[in-house]
């Protein structure tokens, strides 16, 4: 998995926290702007359309609205990841 592959999971994370809390990216931005410093709602639109260009800085505002762990979101993709490629393995092996 690279790199933008782990930047499009994070947003896609984020997208599916908003839609559970029914935020628009306006909401989100106004949370943000309270929490964790000046936030536009075009930031986190373009956020979605381009998750590659998004940097560590706007992620990381975003989960302090959203009371997140940046930290523990990559843990949890780097879980999955782990379990997927053991997953494989083990098909490979039985076909073996």
């Amino acid at each position: 998995m690279n790199n933008q592959e782990i930047l499009r999971q994070i947003v896609d994370y984020i997208k599916s926290v908003m839609d559970e809390r029914s935020l628009s990216s306006r909401d989100l931005a106004k949370i943000c702007a309270e929490k964790a410093g000046k936030m536009s709602p075009r930031t986190i639109d373009y956020m979605f359309k381009a998750p590659s260009s998004t940097t560590i800085s706007t992620l990381l505002k975003i989960c302090d609205g959203l009371d997140l762990n940046l930290t523990a979101i990559l843990h949890s993709i780097e879980i999955a990841k782990n379990c997927f490629k053991r997953k494989n393995q083990a098909k490979t092996y039985l076909m073996i």
